[in-house]
């Protein structure tokens, strides 16, 4: 707006410094030569001050342009956005049973289930392969903590048969969690009866993973403009005397 003025105060000033010029000149008595000096003058004034109008428009009208095409890019960008809103409620839910191979006293079984709600506007994307989950039999003292034993289950969606070599299990590469849906992966391990353990579901997102190369030829993954690739989720299980679902 305020450049609008400014154009408008030049070429107001210009005519009326011609209109003065003129006026200067119809109250005075000069010959023919200096009218045309003036005449002439007044014209270069005028012709000027077109010139440099019609710049500063070309230039204050490509500014616009370009500032209104800046503003649709990020416009657009900040709509794709508000589309694509990816959230989803991750939980970890576990269950002791009494299960132990050739009746192994110290032994039992775990259940764990990982429940996934989208809650997002998009489909949210799961890597299954290496396994997202960690069971961490902890040894603790003080805030100082590790583990004594570390477990990786795999998620199956076809099991081979033990009595059958040929037969072969095939795990579940990746995970599709359509808009507003709700899934359960299930998963099972053998814990000691008695003891601490943490477990972790930490899923990478395909969609957010740019892969680069570096200079020594190899190629590594990282997180586009710092994003957080993983879906995670944790909790600590106390396997003891009193068990059941947790």
């Amino acid at each position: 707006m305020s450049s609008l003025i400014l154009l408008f105060v030049i070429v107001v000033a210009a005519v009326g410094l011609a209109f003065v010029t003129v006026r200067a000149y119809k109250n005075t008595h000069v010959d023919s030569n200096r009218a045309l000096e003036l005449s002439t003058t007044v014209q270069n004034i005028i012709l000027a001050c077109s010139l440099f109008a019609t710049g500063f428009w070309v230039i204050y009208t490509y500014d616009v342009l370009e500032q209104r095409e800046k503003a649709e890019v990020e416009l657009k960008e900040i709509k794709r956005k508000i589309k694509d809103v990816e959230s989803s409620n991750i939980s970890i839910s576990t269950e002791v049973v009494d299960y132990n191979v050739e009746n192994d006293k110290d032994q039992t079984g775990l259940i764990i289930n990982v429940n996934i709600v989208n809650k997002g506007n998009t489909k949210n994307v799961y890597d299954l392969l290496p396994t997202p989950l960690k069971v961490y039999k902890v040894y603790a003292q003080g805030d100082e903590m590790g583990y004594e034993k570390l477990l990786t289950p795999t998620l199956y969606h076809h099991l081979g048969s033990v009595y059958d070599p040929n037969s072969e299990s095939i795990p579940l590469e990746s995970l599709d969690s359509l808009t507003y849906s709700s899934k359960t992966l299930s998963y099972f391990v053998t814990v000691d009866k008695k003891g601490l353990y943490y477990i972790v579901f930490s899923a990478k997102d395909p969609k957010t993973i740019e892969s680069i190369e570096e200079s020594d030829g190899t190629t590594s993954t990282i997180c586009p403009d710092k994003q957080v690739c993983d879906w995670f989720v944790s909790k600590f299980v106390f396997i003891g005397e009193k068990n059941g679902k947790d």
